[in-house]
């Protein structure tokens, strides 16, 4: 650990995130074991500390064999990682929240440690989004409030779009200065053609199917109804096109109904939630991905830049999407096409020629790892990550009185009102994050 102060080396950084502490894989902690295993390939080189914080339940051994990690266990989960942050702030010079986290916030702004805040979203938008009503209203005003303490806090945010980091200089007043844009990034050594693919027929597929695939959660906004639109449009093709729905979400039932009704149900195969280390062969074993997110003003304002579409892209494969801020940036240079949102039979032309014509495929889908590589692999983005964390560090904290006894009180409101929601995902969190249940 180096002295405070000597500016000659670089700092140890801390990652951290409140998804460190969910039994579920998420893309925000896969993306954040991918951001620390490209910074710790950085040490000998440059001489940066990273130390990485999560539950011990959480980190596998190969993981921890590349990057210093700093366990906890117990429950409620926040305090025993709150507990742990205090013991180990001796080691620490500066946190790297990815996304938003008021407890962290609050233990930098005590012992007066610089913080980068990395946003993936504006908390309070994607809360309208989901949920109705007074109460909810009420948690959106907190979560605002909070984004803006938290915004205004960090020495420094990045933004993985620059759409975003506009929407949060305008938002919360935040200095312009202090704002970055460094976009989601990808492993494309684990995420490469090179992966033998999954065996089709374990996925019900026929040698002759060509398949489709979809990842992700299912939420609203990301228009999967639109799927069963496109399918009726394939022509001929109709009953050899699968699409593969992997992952779990509000909107997957909807979906299967949908296409049972419409006498599609042999065209969707519902795989389900898979590891992330299998999505690699997964992916190499499918023809074409899609994704079809809903333009509503809150994606067309902050922009989307999908870590699931560029692992697509990484494994070589072509992406069709529906035009909206951020991606059509990723896919400006190839490796996919975008249509207009909501335009179905514009997707489904496109899915047919691609599919019919095995050497567009093949030279649209080395576009596509082109361009992956080329911008978005954690090589070269990691380096940009160090830029802003040692141009931080090398600044005074940003310690705000009132916001250090501000927070405690709105997040205690908030979880106060999550629990008196109706949502029911939202009372059993409250009560499962303050039981004494083991994770």
């Amino acid at each position: 650990m180096r002295e405070r102060g000597d500016d000659d080396q670089m700092p140890t950084i801390c990652i951290i995130n409140e998804k460190n502490i969910r039994r579920i894989e998420t893309g925000a902690r896969v993306h954040q074991y991918e951001l620390a295993v490209a910074l710790s390939a950085l040490l000998k080189k440059n001489k940066l500390g990273i130390v990485f914080l999560s539950h011990k339940s959480l980190v596998k051994s190969e993981f921890k064999k590349q990057v210093p990690t700093l366990e906890f266990g117990g429950r409620p989960a926040f305090v025993q990682l709150a507990r742990k942050l205090v013991a180990s702030f001796h080691q620490i010079d500066l946190l790297y929240a990815r996304e938003e986290n008021v407890i962290t916030t609050m233990l930098a702004m005590l012992f007066r440690r610089p913080m980068v805040v990395e946003a993936n979203g504006l908390r309070y938008e994607e809360y309208s989004l989901q949920h109705g009503g007074l109460l909810a209203r009420l948690v959106r005003a907190c979560l605002f409030i909070e984004d803006g303490m938290i915004f205004r806090t960090a020495s420094a945010v990045v933004a993985v779009t620059p759409y975003l980091a506009k929407a949060i200089v305008e938002n919360h007043n935040v200095d312009i200065t202090r704002t970055h844009f460094i976009p989601n990034g990808v492993d494309c050594a684990k995420f490469t053609p090179r992966i033998p693919p999954l065996d089709r027929s374990a996925l019900g597929a026929r040698p002759t199917d060509r398949l489709v695939l979809f990842a992700g959660s299912f939420q609203v906004w990301h228009g999967v109804l639109s799927f069963v639109s496109v399918a009726k449009r394939l022509g001929p093709m109709k009953n050899s096109v699968r699409f593969l729905l992997v992952g779990s979400g509000p909107m997957l039932r909807e979906l299967i109904d949908t296409a049972n009704k419409s006498g599609l149900k042999r065209a969707f195969v519902r795989v389900g939630p898979i590891e992330h280390e299998k999505m690699p062969a997964l992916i190499n074993a499918v023809d074409l991905c899609l994704f079809t997110p809903n333009p509503s003003s809150y994606i067309r304002r902050i922009g989307l830049c999908s870590i699931k579409v560029l692992e697509y892209l990484a494994s070589g494969k072509p992406v069709l999407c529906f035009r909206v801020p951020g991606l059509d940036d990723i896919l400006r240079e190839g490796g996919g096409f975008l249509v207009d949102p909501g335009d179905v039979r514009g997707l489904a032309e496109h899915m047919t020629r691609l599919l019919r014509n095995p050497e567009e495929l093949r030279t649209v889908g080395l576009a596509a790892r082109q361009i992956a590589c080329t911008h978005y692999d954690w090589k070269i983005l990691a380096p940009k990550v160090v830029s802003v964390a040692v141009h931080a560090s090398r600044t005074k904290p940003n310690l705000r009185l009132r916001y250090l006894l501000a927070s405690p009180v709105l997040l205690s409101i908030r979880l106060l009102l999550l629990f008196l929601s109706r949502d029911t995902y939202s009372r059993t969190w409250v009560f499962r994050e303050f039981s004494r249940d083991s994770i």
